[in-house]
């Protein structure tokens, strides 16, 4: 039987995985490549492994390499194959083309001269022209031009073998299936001790699909409707049923139990449709995956995956995954001295080794892993005592040497600066009594940080740095003043809070950035503050405000205050304790209205008298008719809200909306402007009939002062 020297290809890193399994389905010459494999194979085995790789994504039978700078040179390169030998008369025809680093770029016209070459060498050779079929061809031609050279193939498989039978139209796993399966693999499933698969965060059942397909030895293609070799002249009918004759492997008498935990409702839909298309059985659940490990222990000889990739994953998810796992294995600290020891393992996709040792288990073995233009890494856990890790002792010896590497490398600079300001700006907050406040802004050009103190905690912001600084040295300086900040501020590192800041598009600052519902209380001036460091870019409280929201409070004693753009209320609850007779606060955030809430709580306002009111600010003026003594205006910089009628620019629309804000103003009232737009410039023509006081040098805390451009305040009131 002829041999067919074929190019099998994977996803990015499954190469070696792939010849292995190549091997094992009878190929021979294999030599793992890039992007693939070359193996060579009988027809039976090229059979074999179009119905039975997990891992293959196409089967290409290789005709011809050229040049092809330009259109014609393709033509004429794809003129030179004799077709008529490859291509059964009467077989439909469909070409994919694709190009990269390369003069001829347009997909559909290079499959279109392509295309026109096999057509019109056919026409030549049969005087009949072939059928094109772009869905189910007889015979599918795969052209790639990579730097001007084509590659000229036959696609054998019909098209992306790991598009399984039972995947929606149209439907783009989170994890792709023959990547499902590699990690399967790499977790040693199936085992024949292995009574039991549990796969976290399944999505939308790809991955618990092709482990139950596994377990039962069913061919993954096994009911595939159209292959791309029915028109290949060297297609033989009867070897291919011989193929499809020798059915899947046989199915163990007691299959394992496979599970998929799933807490998005709507991905569960997804998944039960696939799985029902499959023909497998597999439990699905919707409960927390963490949940279900602390409230299911692991009965049976299992196999826990986690593929978290399309889940909204904080840095609290990944240890308290790891304890998860060591809960449900009986390995943890609070397991029964009698728990029945089992051969647990655990497979846990991590985005990146950091997020793995949070996890607390030591892996036996670590695979890299390309999931969406991600990298991942897959660990292999085995869930035993000896496998545990105290994880608060690892991270103090990982804190230490990354400390001594940071000193090393200069960042002792950046620690004799910070003891410098806690002598200075420290002693300062400590004499105003001042909890909250800025102790370090930049004052070292290499380490671009904001370094805010929350009383016993610490929130560091990185600026962005400029396109001429290297990225990995900045990311490098980061990474230094990370390691020796908790020593320096004298704050344990977990309650050290770094977040990377950058210029923000549209209303991107008020996204939510992590998900834990951290929140702590801050006292400033005899108020109390809820503050949350880690889920939003801002902390709830704008620490360069502080006076400012002292001279409103002055202003408002026994007056009504209108906070306009409220933000979470921190300007009325100093007004409100400094004896406001009343207040309205609008904003068009209710998540921000709620924090509001909270503070108001914080601080037992009466709710009657202080008043919330979700509005966008810029409609709500337009037809609001009240009037207060007191306006605040602290509108965003730009923003272009779903919520908002139309986008929002402070340069451009401040005319506008500061004179709604006037109209809301009663006799005698003061409106006080404020924003934080570095170039700003008040159009002081258009309030010609306003008292204006450009108040921003007396609103500028000390521990601000070297950064004198962060705000600017006018305060504007009725000429008499």
């Amino acid at each position: 039987m002829t041999d067919h020297t074929l190019f099998v290809t994977a996803a990015r890193s499954l190469e070696p995985q792939l010849a292995d399994e190549l091997a094992a389905l009878g190929a021979t010459a294999v030599k793992p490549g890039r992007g693939g494999v070359y193996c060579t194979a009988t027809l039976a085995v090229l059979y074999r492994v179009c119905l039975r790789s997990r891992l293959a994504s196409r089967v290409l039978l290789p005709l011809a390499a050229f040049d092809a700078a330009d259109d014609t040179a393709l033509y004429t390169g794809c003129r030179s194959v004799d077709w008529a030998a490859l291509l059964a008369p009467g077989a439909t025809l469909a070409v994919d083309f694709s190009s990269s680093r390369s003069t001829l770029t347009h997909t559909r016209f290079g499959a279109q001269r392509v295309k026109d070459a096999v057509v019109d060498v056919l026409r030549d050779a049969r005087g009949e022209r072939p059928d094109v079929d772009r869905d189910q061809p007889d015979c599918r031609i795969n052209a790639y031009l990579l730097d001007n050279r084509a590659q000229l193939a036959l696609d054998l498989g019909g098209g992306a073998l790991h598009r399984r039978p039972w995947l929606a139209e149209g439907g783009r796993p989170a994890v792709p299936a023959n990547l499902a399966a590699a990690l399967l693999q790499k977790s040693g499933w199936p085992d024949t001790a292995q009574h039991e698969l549990v796969c976290l965060w399944s999505c939308d059942g790809t991955v618990a699909i092709e482990a139950a397909e596994m377990a039962a030895g069913l061919a993954p293609n096994r009911s595939r409707a159209h292959w791309g070799f029915l028109g290949w002249q060297d297609h033989d009918p009867s070897v291919w049923d011989d193929a499809l004759a020798a059915g899947d492997t046989p199915t163990p008498e007691a299959l394992p139990r496979v599970v998929a935990v799933e807490p998005d409702r709507r991905l569960h839909a997804v998944a039960r449709a696939a799985i029902r298309a499959a023909g497998v059985t597999v439990e699905l659940d919707n409960t927390d995956p963490v949940t279900r490990l602390r409230t299911r222990p692991l009965t049976h000889s299992t196999l826990v995956v986690a593929t978290p990739v399309n889940a909204q994953c904080s840095d609290s998810t990944w240890p308290a995954l790891g304890d998860g796992l060591k809960h449900a294995a009986a390995i943890g600290p609070d397991a029964t001295a009698d728990a029945e020891e089992r051969a647990h393992r655990a497979g846990v996709l991590v985005p990146n080794l950091d997020c793995g040792k949070q996890l607390g288990l030591r892996a036996r073995k670590r695979n890299q892993f390309r999931v969406d233009q991600d990298d991942w890494t897959l660990l292999q856990l085995p869930l035993d005592p000896d496998h545990v890790v105290d994880r608060v002792a690892a991270a103090a010896r990982r804190q230490a040497a990354a400390r001594e590497a940071a000193l090393a490398r200069g960042a002792d600079a950046l620690v004799n600066r910070i003891r410098k300001n806690q002598r200075t700006v420290g002693k300062w907050a400590a004499r105003e009594q001042i909890a909250c406040y800025r102790l370090y802004d930049a004052d070292l050009p290499e380490y671009a940080l904001a370094i805010d103190l929350f009383g016993e905690h610490a929130h560091i912001q990185e600026y962005a740095a400029p396109s001429s600084v290297d990225a990995a040295r900045a990311a490098q300086r980061l990474e230094d003043a990370v390691a020796v900040l908790p020593e320096a501020l004298g704050i344990p590192a977990e309650r050290c809070v770094v977040k990377r800041r950058q210029r923000q598009r549209g209303d991107a600052q008020y996204q939510k950035h992590d998900d834990t519902e951290a929140f702590i209380r801050v006292t400033e001036g005899g108020a109390r503050f809820a503050v949350n460091l880690h889920d939003y870019l801002d902390t709830g409280l704008f620490l360069d405000h502080r006076t400012t929201r002292r001279i409103v409070a002055d202003l408002a004693r026994g007056k009504r205050l209108l906070n306009l753009f409220g933000y979470t209320g921190s300007v009325t609850v100093q007004a409100a304790l400094a004896g406001a007779a009343a207040s309205l606060t609008v904003d068009m955030s209710q998540t921000y209205l709620d924090w509001a809430g909270r503070n108001f709580s914080l601080n037992q306002l009466d709710g009657r008298a202080h008043r919330l009111e979700r509005a966008d600010v810029l409609s709500w003026l337009a037809t609001h008719t009240e009037h207060y003594d007191v306006v605040f205006l602290d509108p965003p910089t730009f923003s272009n809200s779903k919520r908002m009628s139309q986008s929002f620019d402070v340069q451009r629309d401040h005319v506008p909306l500061m004179r709604n804000a006037l109209a809301r103003l009663a006799p005698g009232g003061t409106l006080v402007f404020s924003t934080n737009h570095r170039r700003f410039k008040l159009d002081e023509a258009a309030f010609d009939d306003c008292d204006i006081d450009n108040i921003s040098a007396r609103t500028l805390p000390r521990d601000f002062a070297r950064n004198p451009r962060i705000h600017t305040v006018w305060t504007l009131s009725r000429a008499a």
